[in-house]
């Protein structure tokens, strides 16, 4: 593995020895397992770099707090969970080797101890069978934030895009603003489910609109500065605060609660999937803006909105006779 491959974050020159250190202790890591096991490894090794990068923390700071809060951010399913856990665990094994001192045997220690954390909510509803909102529902949801002080426009804006993108909300609060281009009318996601990249178009203009009224907001913010970020007390903006996986799941709890219309984060995502087919949208192109790898994930995503408008297609199709 080259020296930079993980190197995620250009780090300060405070954090450029911390950034050595754990490039060694990755690189030593995955020489002690299978390839199998290296590539699954790898994966986590990029997503924990990335993480305490944008958290402020130490990448080698493997102590259980930091190793669970990232887990839980992360929103995989139960295996997923299991899987960074282990490979935590191993770098935390390799760093002592490395750097045998008491906080590095303290994290392996430990680590010994930590469970995986259950699935958080949205996690378990992508296992669960989903639904999709009908237009009258997610048109509800649209337009429910729809004040001017910066949490209302950040929300209108994050409910907007992951209606008009299918965005996973992971990637939503992952996204820096040098990777939307709102003339266009495209957003790079970088950093996708299994690392993947790939560019999605943003259907229609509500989304570009409330995207542009929410920067306004962030008076010109870098390109490497989060698209979504936290707002503290008296509506203070936090610029350099991302906001997290879990954070998204609860902005659409608030707006579960601002509109009556039951639904999960997860659910808006298989919202814009069903709207892509039933709307004629090629199966290939409905595909690559979700990130699927194959076109039967993407089907089963998709769900009937509802009979009456199943019946209007049939009817568009069929005649009446």
């Amino acid at each position: 593995m080259a020296d930079n491959e993980l190197a995620i974050a250009s780090p300060t020159q405070l954090q450029a020895d911390q950034a050595d250190a754990f490039t060694q202790a990755v690189d030593f890591t995955l020489r002690t397992v299978s390839a199998g096991s290296a590539r699954v490894y790898a994966q986590t090794f990029r997503a924990w770099a990335k993480w305490a990068d944008a958290a402020g923390v130490d990448r080698l700071a493997l102590r259980p707090a930091n190793v669970l809060q990232f887990i839980d951010d992360s929103d995989g399913t139960k295996a997923t969970r299991q899987r960074q856990l282990s490979a935590l665990r191993k770098l935390a094994q390799m760093q002592f080797v490395l750097q045998p001192t008491d906080d590095a045997r303290r994290n392996l220690e430990a680590l010994s101890f930590v469970k995986a954390p259950a699935q958080s909510a949205g996690a378990q509803d992508r296992e669960r069978e989903g639904r999709a909102l009908n237009p009258s529902q997610a048109d509800k949801l649209l337009r429910t934030w729809d004040g001017s002080t910066p949490a209302e426009r950040r929300n209108a804006a994050l409910v907007a895009l992951l209606l008009s993108t299918g965005m996973r909300r992971a990637e939503a609060a992952a996204l820096r603003w040098g990777a939307v281009d709102l003339e266009a009318g495209t957003v790079d996601i970088r950093h996708g489910k299994g690392d993947k990249a790939r560019t999605v178009a943003i259907a229609g203009d509500m989304a570009i609109d409330a995207l542009s009224s929410w920067r306004d907001m962030l008076d010109g913010p870098t390109s490497d500065a989060p698209v979504f970020c936290a707002i503290g007390k008296g509506s203070r903006i936090r610029a350099d605060r991302p906001l997290s996986g879990t954070d998204v799941y609860r902005i659409m709890e608030a707006t579960e609660k601002r509109t009556g219309v039951e639904f999960k984060p997860h659910d808006l995502r298989r919202t814009f999937i069903t709207e892509a087919l039933t709307t004629g949208v090629n199966i290939t192109e409905v595909k690559a803006q979700a990130g699927h790898a194959k076109a039967d994930t993407t089907l089963r995503y998709a769900r009937a909105v509802d009979a009456q408008a199943r019946r209007s297609l049939l009817r568009l199709r069929y005649g009446d006779k």
